[in-house]
């Protein structure tokens, strides 16, 4: 049902003529990527495939500072996996990607829809990647959105209210542990202020989780299922870049167990005169059953650089480091861009060091071309 009615959606949108006065602009824009790569897991080493993601947005002029507008946009791809021994896996699938309604002054916004919700400075290891999946490795950001009420509230003197409700959400997002139970809505707030020689926020979130997955996952009988998290975030600038994360995550699985989460991280970040601009990031992650006196910890370190040559070519190092299991994960990348073409080449070994969608596991090499219009 969800693949025919985005199919219809985008035909619709597509053809309608722009012929009413009220419309303030039209855009028609998209992106192809074509692919082909190789990893060394057993489901299929060889692999190549296709994306689309067509762009539709209408906006409306409602006078003075007053302006609406729709984005409605899909997912549409095609993979192909030739194993070894020859066997040939293919999938296709269209997906519905956003379909958001926006209302905005020069003070306040809102959006109603499906559209992507992240926040924080973070750029590697992020302790609030609570509501998207972006994976710093993937050259195009891919994730998928979040079906809700975001309003926006901007002060004169720079400080910014967010607040949201969630509703019909049951996959994975970010750093989750378990799914949402979609059939209760979930909500928070954020605060983003300007300090001295930077900004800070603070975030809460409240959601109920899926007691049958949460079941499965964690092996205990769920009667609350009630989580809630708070996180504080800094962003500075001054000779370098500094900025840091911190979040405290409560899952009420009965009356009990209680699951506790606590991540912080800290990053920095410098441009040296030569050109090379790089920042190094450190999570420190600890997970335990309140009822218990142990606590499992967790920290892995991600060092990154990037030099660009000229306009159109930049290079890209990545490398992420466990320092419980001593595993290291490496990623090169390079990129030349045109006005509407992109290409990369990428290549990655070991073990990522955060959850990834987009495939980088283990050891292999992508090469992906882009055309966008």
């Amino acid at each position: 049902m969800k693949k025919i009615l985005c199919i219809a959606l985008i035909t619709v949108f597509t053809n309608l003529p722009v012929i009413s006065a009220g419309i303030r602009s039209f855009e028609f824009q998209g992106q192809v990527t074509g692919l082909a790569g190789y990893n060394d897991s057993s489901d299929g080493r060889y692999s190549s495939g296709v994306r689309y993601i067509p762009e539709v947005r209408y906006g409306y002029d409602l006078g003075g500072d007053r302006l609406t507008d729709i984005e409605l946009s899909a997912n549409i791809s095609g993979f192909t996996k030739l194993s070894d021994d020859g066997v040939v896996v293919s999938s296709a699938d269209v997906n519905l990607y956003r379909l958001t309604l926006r209302y905005s002054s020069s003070l306040f916004e809102t959006r109603v829809g499906l559209q992507k919700l992240n926040f924080g400075p973070g750029k590697v290891l992020r302790p609030l990647m609570w509501f998207d999946s972006i994976d710093p490795r993937d050259p195009f950001k891919i994730t998928d959105g979040v079906y809700g009420i975001l309003a926006r509230y901007f002060f004169i003197n720079n400080t910014n209210i967010w607040s949201w409700v969630l509703y019909g959400n049951d996959k994975l997002r970010g750093l989750d542990a378990v799914i949402s139970d979609k059939t209760r809505p979930e909500y928070g707030a954020r605060m983003q202020t300007a300090i001295p020689f930077g900004e800070a926020g603070l975030t809460i979130h409240q959601r109920y989780v899926d007691p049958v997955e949460t079941k499965k996952r964690l092996f205990l009988p769920v009667n609350d299922g009630t989580e809630r998290r708070c996180g504080l975030d800094l962003n500075l600038d001054i000779e370098i870049g500094f900025w840091c994360e911190a979040v405290a995550n409560q899952l009420v699985i009965n009356s009990s167990h209680e699951l506790w989460n606590y991540l912080g991280m800290a990053g920095m970040d410098y441009t040296f005169p030569w050109g090379i601009h790089a920042q190094v990031e450190h999570l420190a992650v600890y997970t335990g059953i309140k009822s218990d006196t142990t606590y499992e910890s967790a920290e892995i370190s991600a060092v990154t650089a990037d030099y660009k040559f000229g306009l159109t070519d930049i290079v890209n190092i990545m490398m992420y480091y466990n320092w419980r299991t001593s595993d290291t994960t490496y990623f090169t990348a390079w990129q030349r861009s045109y006005d509407k073409f992109q290409v990369n080449v990428l290549a990655y070994s070991g073990k990522p060091g955060t959850g990834s969608t987009t495939g980088f596991s283990g050891t292999g090499a992508m090469v992906t071309l882009s055309w966008n219009y």
